[in-house]
C-alpha cells in the first residue's frame, strides 16, 4: 500500500521550488539574459516538473539538476556574447 504524500510536505516542496525559480532569475539574469526570458525559462522548467508526474519529493532535486544545465548554457551563451563584442541582449 502506498502512502499518500503529506500535503504540508507537498506544499513546503511547492514554496521551495518558487524560491529556487526566483533565484534562477535572478541568476540568468547576470549572464545577460533579459528578465522577461529569464522568468519564462524558470516558469517553464518548474510546469515541466510538475506536469512530468515526478513525485513532489523530487522536485527540488530535478529542478536543481535542470536550472544547473540552463546555467551551464547561458554562461556558455555569454561568454561567446562577450568574446565576440555583439552589443545585443541574449
Amino acid at each position: 500500500m502506498t502512502k499518500e504524500p503529506d500535503p504540508a510536505s507537498e506544499a513546503q516542496a511547492d514554496q521551495d521550488l518558487k524560491e529556487r525559480e526566483a533565484w534562477l532569475i535572478r541568476e540568468l539574469q547576470q549572464n545577460a539574459i533579459s528578465q522577461r526570458t529569464a522568468e519564462e525559462l524558470a516558469r517553464k522548467r518548474v510546469r515541466e516538473i510538475k506536469a512530468s508526474g515526478l513525485d513532489w519529493r523530487f522536485w527540488l532535486e530535478e529542478f536543481d539538476e535542470r536550472a544547473q544545465e540552463l546555467l551551464d548554457e547561458s554562461a556558455m551563451l555569454y561568454s561567446i556574447y562577450i568574446r565576440t563584442g555583439k552589443e545585443r541582449m541574449l
